[in-house]
C-alpha cells in the first residue's frame, strides 16, 4: 500500500533519529500507520558517530552507521514507511495536521516533531573558505583522515568530540583539541582519552584563524596564542535546535529556539506542543537531556500520548485493532 501524500495517516513523524525512528517503530508495532519523513539520512548525529560504547545490548559497542541502517531496517519491517522530503511547515486545520514539505502536503491525525539539532557554524576567519575540504562539521567526515604523523584538530569537549578523538589518536600523530570551557565528556571517555599518549587538550581555548591554505590553525589558550599545522578540523562544538521551519507557525518555541512542549506550552500533555496533536521529542524540545537513550525514551512515550489524544479527542486510529 502507498503511504505517502494521498493519505491521512495516523501519525506523521518528522525526522529519522533516535528519537524519530523509536517513535516510528512503537506506533508501527501497535497498528498505527506511520510515515516518517527525513531530510538527510536515518540516524541523525548518531549515524556520524564512529563507536557508541554505552548502547544497550551492545557490549562491544557499535559505529553510528551501523546502528542506524540497523534502526531503518527495524522501523520498516514493523511497518513505518520512511520517505525523503523538507518539512517546512505544520498546522492543524479542523482537526486534521498539515505536514507541507517542498514538493508535496501530508496529512495525519498527529504528527511528532523530532528534528533534533545541528552544529554551530564557526564564524571564525578562514574557515568558511574550508568547510568539506579540512574543516568538518561533526565527526562523520573525519572518520576517514590519512594515517600519518600528523596533526588533527577538534574543537568541542563533549561526547561527539570525545568519539572523534578517540577514533583519530589510532591513527594520527597528535589529537590536539580546543574547548572553550571544559572537558565535558561521558567518564569512559574522558578515561579513555587519558590513557592516550598523543592527545593534548586545550581547555579555555579557542580557534581564532585558519590560514589560506586551510593547515594552519591559530590556536588561543589562557597562557598563550600558537600556530598549529593540521591535516583535519572536526568541529562537534554548539548545538541548535532543527527548527527554522517553525519560525512561522503555530508552534511555540523558547528563546534558543527550542519546541515547548506540556505546561510551558499550554498542553496536558508532557510532550504536547501548542498545536493540539502535535508533540515534540528528542533533542529539539525545551528541557532535553540530549542523550540517545533519553531521545528514544521520549520516542516511546509519545506513542502513549498520541493515543491518549486519540482517546481524547475520539480519533479513530485506522489500522489498530
Amino acid at each position: 500500500m502507498y503511504k505517502g501524500e494521498h493519505m491521512l495517516h495516523d501519525a506523521i513523524i518528522i525526522g529519522a533519529g533516535p528519537a524519530g525512528i523509536q517513535a516510528a517503530i512503537y506506533a508501527a508495532s501497535e497498528g498505527l500507520n506511520v510515515v516518517v519523513i527525513e531530510s538527510n539520512k536515518v540516524g541523525g548525529q548518531i549515524g556520524q558517530t564512529p563507536l557508541l560504547e554505552n548502547v544497550l545490548g551492545h557490549e562491544r559497542g557499535i559505529s553510528g552507521p551501523t546502528l542506524a541502517s540497523s534502526m531503518k531496517v527495524q522501523a520498516e519491517r514493523m511497518g513505518a514507511c520512511i520517505e525523503k522530503g523538507k518539512v517546512i511547515g505544520i498546522e492543524n486545520i479542523g482537526g486534521v495536521i498539515h505536514v507541507k514539505c517542498v514538493d508535496k502536503v501530508y496529512t495525519a491525525k498527529s504528527a511528532v516533531v523530532a528534528t533534533g539539532v545541528s552544529w554551530n557554524y564557526l564564524d571564525i576567519p578562514g574557515v568558511t573558505e574550508h568547510v568539506n575540504s579540512t574543516v568538518f562539521y561533526g565527526p562523520e567526515n573525519c572518520i576517514g583522515v590519512k594515517r600519518g604523523n600528523h596533526n588533527t584538530l577538534v574543537i568541542g569537549g563533549g561526547n561527539s568530540a570525545g568519539q572523534i578523538i578517540c577514533d583519530m589518536a589510532e591513527r594520527v600523530g597528535t589529537v590536539h583539541v580546543a574547548i572553550r570551557s571544559k572537558l565535558s565528556t561521558s567518564a569512559y571517555l574522558t578515561e579513555r582519552m587519558k590513557k592516550l599518549g598523543n592527545v593534548v587538550i586545550h581547555e579555555n581555548s579557542n580557534l581564532v584563524n585558519l590560514d589560506a591554505s586551510g593547515h594552519v590553525a591559530t590556536v588561543q589558550t589562557p597562557n598563550a596564542t600558537f600556530d598549529l599545522s593540521v591535516e583535519c578540523i572536526s568541529v562537534c562544538a554548539g548545538q541548535k535546535p532543527n527548527t527554522g521551519w517553525l519560525q512561522n507557525s503555530a508552534v511555540k518555541l523558547d528563546g534558543d529556539g527550542y519546541v515547548m512542549v506540556g505546561n510551558s506550552a499550554g498542553s496536558g500533555s508532557p510532550l504536547g506542543t501548542t498545536i493540539p496533536g502535535v508533540f515534540a521529542i528528542g533533542d529539539v524540545r525545551a528541557g532535553s537531556r540530549k542523550r540517545m537513550g533519553a531521545a528514544m525514551g521520549d520516542g516511546s512515550t509519545a506513542v502513549s500520548e498520541l493515543w491518549a489524544y486519540y482517546k481524547t479527542y475520539n480519533v479513530a486510529a485506522t489500522l489498530a485493532a
